[in-house]
C-alpha cells in the first residue's frame, strides 16, 4: 500500500511549536543522561513533506521533519559536539547523550530519539510515564488500551507498540496539547538481517489532524564490534591451568557465541588486556603484556572474574568471563577383582562402593 503523507496544518503545527518550546528545554534538562550513544539504532526517520516538491530542504517543510535516533548521528566525531550538518560548529555546542536500542534476541525497545521540531520520542514510554525521574502525562493509557511501548520479538523481524512524543505528553497534562496524546504506532516497521530498516510509523490524534507517517527508511543497527573471551565460564582444578583467548567479533547483528569463534570468519584473535578480580584464586599468565590468548592458573577455591579490554576503530571494548575453581580431589579408581572370589549370584563391593556380580562356580559336593 502506497503511503500518502499526512500535512499537519500550519497552524496547528505552529501552535503545537510554541507549547513544545517550555517542554523541549524541560525534556533536554530532565533526559539528558536517560540514553547512551553506543544504543545500536542509529540514523533518521523522516515525517511531513514539502509544499514543493523540489527534494531539497529550504522551508517549504511542513510535518515533522527529521528525528536522529541515536546522539552520533550529529556527532560523528565523537568528540561530544554536535556537527555542522546539524547546526553546530563541531567546537562549542555540547550535544545531549541519546539513543534507540533493539535487542538483537528479542524483546523490548528503549531510548530516546530526538527532533528538532517535537523534542525527545520516547521508546519505552511504559518506564518513564509518571515514573520517578520521568515524565507527567494526562493518561499513560496508549489507544491500544496498554501502557506503550515498542518491542521485536525475534531478530530480524517487526517492530511493534507504541512509542510517544514526550513534549506533546508533558503539555497535555495542562490540556495544552490541542487534544493530542503523542502516540506514535509502529505500523509495518521490519529489521532485516542486515540491520537496515524499512517501513513506517503513524500518527493521527484525533479528526483534526495528527503528524502522520514518520518514514524508517534511513535508519539502521549499527555495526560496532565487540569483544568476547572464549571459553566465558569455566571450571577447573586448585593447580591446573585453562587457556582464554580474546575475539573481536565483528557481525554484531548476531549475539556472539564461543561454539563458533573457531570457525567463524567474524571472528578474529585480538591482542588485549587481562585483568583478574582476586589474584589470590587465580594467576594470569603472561602477566604484564597484551596478550590474545593467556592461561588462568588455580591457586585455591573460589569464583573469579577475568576482564579483557582493548580498544579497536577508535572504541574501547571490554568482555568478561566467569571461571570457578574447585579443590583437586583424587578420584577413585574401581576395583573389580573381587567378583571372581564371590560366587555366582552373590555380589561384591570395591573400595569405592561399586557393586559387582561374583563369577566364582560355588557349585560341590560335600562328602
Amino acid at each position: 500500500m502506497k503511503k500518502i503523507v499526512k500535512k499537519i496544518n500550519q497552524a496547528a503545527l505552529f501552535s503545537l511549536l510554541s507549547f513544545l518550546i517550555i517542554g523541549i528545554i524541560f525534556a533536554f534538562r530532565a533526559f539528558f543522561v536517560k540514553a547512551d550513544s553506543s544504543q545500536n539504532l542509529s540514523g533518521w526517520m523522516w515525517g511531513g513533506t514539502e509544499e514543493k516538491n523540489d527534494e531539497i530542504i529550504n522551508g517549504n517543510e511542513t510535518g515533522v521533519g527529521w528525528i536522529s535516533l541515536n546522539s552520533s548521528d550529529c556527532d560523528q566525531d565523537g568528540n561530544n559536539f554536535l556537527d555542522v550538518a546539524c547546526g553546530g560548529n563541531n567546537q562549542t555546542t555540547p550535544i545531549a547523550n541519546y539513543g534507540v536500542n533493539v535487542p538483537l534476541n528479542g524483546g523490548l525497545v528503549t531510548g530516546y530519539g530526538w527532533s528538532e521540531n517535537l523534542g525527545w520520542i520516547d521508546f519505552n514510554p511504559q518506564d518513564h510515564c509518571k515514573k520517578a525521574g520521568g515524565y507527567p502525562a494526562a493518561s499513560c493509557q496508549d489507544p491500544d488500551g496498554g501502557n506503550g511501548g515498542v518491542s521485536i520479538e525475534n531478530f530480524p523481524g517487526k517492530l511493534v507498540g507504541w512509542a510517544r512524543a514526550v513534549g506533546i505528553s508533558q503539555e497535555s497534562v495542562s490540556n495544552n496539547s490541542g487534544g493530542w496524546d503523542g502516540w506514535i504506532k509502529m505500523y509495518d516497521a521490519q529489521i532485516d538481517a542486515s540491520g537496515n530498516v524499512t517501513g513506517y510509523a503513524w500518527n493521527q490524534e484525533n479528526a483534526s489532524g495528527g503528524l502522520g507517517w514518520l518514514n524508517f527508511n534511513g535508519a539502521r543497527i549499527k555495526t560496532e564490534g565487540q569483544l568476547l573471551i572464549c571459553p566465558d565460564n569455566e571450571t577447573i582444578k586448585v593447580g591446573s591451568t585453562l587457556k582464554l583467548t580474546a575475539y573481536y567479533y565483528t557481525n554484531t547483528l548476531a549475539l556472539p557465541s564461543c561454539s563458533n569463534a573457531s570457525n567463524d570468519v567474524s571472528y578474529t584473535k585480538v591482542d588485549a588486556n587481562w585483568v583478574s578480580s582476586d589474584s589470590d584464586i587465580v594467576s594470569i599468565l603472561p602477566s604484564t603484556e597484551m596478550a590474545s590468548e593467556v592461561n588462568v592458573l588455580g591457586k585455591k577455591k573460589g569464583k573469579v572474574n577475568i576482564e579483557a579490554s582493548c580498544s579497536k576503530n577508535g572504541k574501547n571494548l571490554k568482555a568478561n568471563a566467569l571461571v570457578t575453581v574447585i579443590d583437586d580431589i583424587i578420584p577413585c579408581i574401581g576395583d573389580d577383582s573381587c567378583k571372581i572370589r564371590t560366587c555366582k549370584g552373590n555380589y561384591c563391593y570395591d573400595q569405592c562402593g561399586n557393586k559387582y556380580s561374583g563369577t566364582r562356580n560355588c557349585s560341590w559336593t560335600e562328602q
